[in-house]
């Protein structure tokens, strides 16, 4: 069998280590994201990503080795403000290295700053216009200002009840609730903190959930506070993302920002109800909007005091003239009456003295007129009576006679039945006698019947009998004791 030529892997890795050289041997500049950024040594390692859609489509490790790589990276950081971490889009400068043991890398010439600003912006402005191309009925461009179903909700007339969207391990979280508690006024608050990320992978979705978390709680908040520190600007890109502004925008919760920007808005700035620039700032915003709601209060309060003096003080004169004019109509209409009632007295008695003497006489005429009236019916009642008295005389006798023939005859008639009667009895008292003779438990037994006892018990329920029990039977005049061994339902 030939030998096969065989080379050595480092032989074949050496040549595509030249290989390679020969193919890039200059510098390119590219497009990417940061991802996995981890210091080893004097040298920092990373990886550079590319997606779409949101899915990854490239991935290769980078990496700024000490002086060229790692003084680009310091500079990027020192114009810009954004710390190099992962999550950020930059372009680069790198060059192709290929090594026979660590394998295919990238290395870290220089980093475009004004491209990574830039693209911020860019991506800032792209979402922006997206939004107004998908959503025109909830989100609109008038005269300069975005409005929003969000904007235009009305603030309570007092804020108590806050839930706060923030890291609880934040300056942002700490600035806010320290404001808010320690305030001139004495103001108390009711804070529920919904926990998210404000910065790198997963912020988007952990601050969206946040939002549907409040709704799902049922609790009715006056405003929803969303808040982080300050930042480079690349640390804020979560809160421009497409869905979190979208979602802003139609929250049914009036929704005050203090994201810590300091040079402008996000677009979560753009569509919320009220936009600050700090955590320290919103808890202010919201101290100073409850204190102008209690000076109003002040206010209404110390109108009504000064309409009410007013009014006492103008009405004061009215009810003086009027209680003198009140008295003058009183005495008047005092002395009038005086007048009226001594005119009325005197009618008063000639009137009377007229119906006593009309009265007399009448009462005179109807004593004479019942006088006789009750002369003639007494002599029609005595009558009467006479000529009942006689009736009578003859009416009991009849009646006596009428009774004494009916029970004579009742009499004869109970005479005749009562055998009769008599003998029906005794048929049936027979007839009984003999049903009871029958339920004597000895006949039931001489027919094949048979009592069964458990424990000295009669048993007339199968259900009480197991199996492995202990039963009598009784048959006639024999008793048998024996054990269940098997059992069955019968049906029928």
């Amino acid at each position: 069998m030939q030998e096969q030529p065989y080379i050595s892997l480092k032989q074949l890795l050496t040549s595509i280590q030249n290989q390679m050289r020969a193919a890039f041997p200059s510098s390119y500049w590219i497009k990417a994201e940061v991802a996995g950024v981890r210091k080893i040594g004097s040298h920092i390692y990373f990886d550079l990503i590319e997606l779409e859609h949101g899915a990854k489509v490239a991935q290769i490790r980078a990496c700024a080795f000490l002086g060229e790589g790692t003084m680009a990276i310091e500079g990027f950081e020192k114009v810009t403000g954004q710390k190099f971490t992962e999550g950020i889009k930059i372009g680069v400068r790198v060059t192709v290295n290929y090594h026979p043991v660590y394998g295919l890398s990238l290395v870290l010439c220089e980093i475009d700053t004004a491209l990574t600003l830039g693209g911020i912006e860019l991506q800032r402005k792209q979402t922006l216009q997206k939004l107004l191309q998908l959503h025109p009925k909830s989100i609109r461009m008038i005269n300069g200002q975005y409005v929003t179903p969000n904007k235009l909700l009305p603030l309570p007339k007092a804020i108590q009840r806050i839930a706060l969207i923030t890291s609880l391990n934040s300056d942002a979280y700490s600035d806010f609730m320290h404001s808010l508690e320690i305030n001139e006024y004495n103001y108390k608050f009711k804070v529920d903190t919904y926990n998210v990320l404000v910065q790198g992978y997963g912020a988007q979705p952990s601050l969206y959930d946040a939002f549907s978390k409040v709704i799902v709680s049922g609790k009715r908040y006056d405003a929803v506070v969303l808040t982080r520190g300050g930042g480079a600007p690349a640390d804020f890109l979560p809160f421009d993302d497409f869905h979190l502004a979208l979602r802003v925008a139609e929250f049914s919760i009036p929704v005050i920002t203090g994201i810590g920007h300091h040079t402008n808005q996000g677009i979560s700035d753009f569509f919320a109800r009220v936009h600050t620039k700090t955590p320290s700032m919103a808890a202010q915003f919201i101290l100073d909007h409850n204190h102008n709601f209690e000076k109003r209060i002040q206010q209404y309060s110390a109108a009504i005091v000064n309409i009410a003096s007013d009014l006492l003080s103008r009405n004061a004169q009215n009810f003086q003239d009027l209680k003198r004019n009140v008295s003058a109509a009183v005495n008047s209409i005092v002395q009038n009456s005086h007048l009226n009632l001594n005119s009325l007295e005197a009618g008063i008695f000639a009137k009377t003295n007229q119906l006593l003497v009309h009265t007399s006489n009448n009462l005179s005429n109807k004593r004479l007129l019942i006088s006789n009236k009750a002369q003639t019916v007494l002599y029609q009642f005595k009558t009467g009576l006479a000529e009942k008295a006689l009736s009578f005389t003859f009416t009991p006798k009849q009646i006596i006679r009428r009774e004494n023939q009916s029970l004579i005859g009742l009499q004869h008639n109970l005479i005749n039945r009562l055998p009769q009667v008599l003998s029906a009895e005794k048929r049936d008292l027979s007839r009984l006698s003999e049903g009871i003779e029958n339920l004597n438990p000895e006949k039931i037994l001489q027919r094949g019947f048979a009592i069964l006892k458990k424990e000295g018990k009669i048993l007339n329920d199968p259900a009480d009998i197991s199996l492995g029990d202990s039963l009598q039977i009784i048959h006639r005049s024999t008793l048998i004791d024996t054990e269940v061994k098997h059992k069955t339902d019968l049906n029928g």
